[in-house]
C-alpha cells in the first residue's frame, strides 16, 4: 500500500537574480538565515537539515534558531569538511547537531525526520537530481518545508522545479 505525504516547498532560487537575498561571499549571512527561518517557520524544537553544509556556517546559525529542544542535521559529502564539522561540533559541545555523511544521490537523513530541509548553493552540483530529490522528500515530515537556494540555471535541474520560473514559488508536492 502506498502512503502519500504532502510537503510545502518554498523555492526561492531566483531571488538571488533579483537582488532580494544577499547570496555569495559578501552577503549578509545572518540576514539570509533569519529570512530562511521566517519563510520556513522555525521555532524552538524545529528539526532542520542543512544539505551540503560545507563549513557549517548555516548549520551553526540554525542550531541557535531552533534552540536546545530542536535539532540540526548537517549533511556533507566532502570528507575534509566532515572532519572540520565534527571537530567544531565537539569544540562547541553541541548535543543537538548531528553530522551526516551523504553521497552524491542520497543525503542519508532518516525518513520523515525533518520539519525543514534546505540546500544552499548545492542543487546545481547534483549529478543525480531525480534520485536525490526522492531521498529529500523521503526525509521530510508531512507538511514540512523544502528550501532550495541556488543560482539561476536556465534549462538545468532547477528548471524542472520552477515551471514556469518565478521569483518566489510555493508549490505542493505529492510523493509516494
Amino acid at each position: 500500500m502506498k502512503s502519500l505525504c504532502t510537503v510545502t516547498a518554498i523555492v526561492f532560487t531566483l531571488l538571488w537574480s533579483f537582488g532580494e537575498l544577499p547570496l555569495g561571499p559578501n552577503g549578509d549571512q545572518r540576514q539570509e538565515i533569519t529570512r530562511l527561518a521566517e519563510l520556513t517557520q522555525w521555532k524552538a524544537g524545529t528539526i532542520v537539515a542543512d544539505v551540503g553544509a560545507g563549513d557549517g556556517t548555516y548549520s551553526f546559525a540554525a542550531v541557535q534558531k531552533v534552540g536546545p529542544s530542536g535539532r540540526v542535521y548537517a549533511t556533507e559529502i566532502d570528507k575534509g569538511k566532515l572532519k572540520i564539522l565534527r571537530a567544531e561540533v565537539t569544540k562547541r559541545k553541541l548535543e543537538n547537531m548531528i553530522i551526516v555523511e551523504g553521497t552524491a544521490d542520497d543525503t542519508k537523513l532518516p525518513s520523515s525526520c525533518c520539519d525543514t530541509i534546505f540546500l544552499r548553493h548545492v542543487y546545481h552540483h547534483l549529478t543525480q537530481p531525480q534520485e536525490f530529490d526522492r531521498n529529500l522528500v523521503r526525509s521530510l515530515k508531512p507538511g514540512a518545508h523544502l528550501a532550495i537556494i541556488d543560482f539561476p540555471d536556465p534549462g538545468g535541474p532547477m528548471q524542472r522545479i520552477l515551471c514556469p520560473p518565478a521569483a518566489t514559488s510555493t508549490a505542493r508536492l505529492t510523493c509516494c
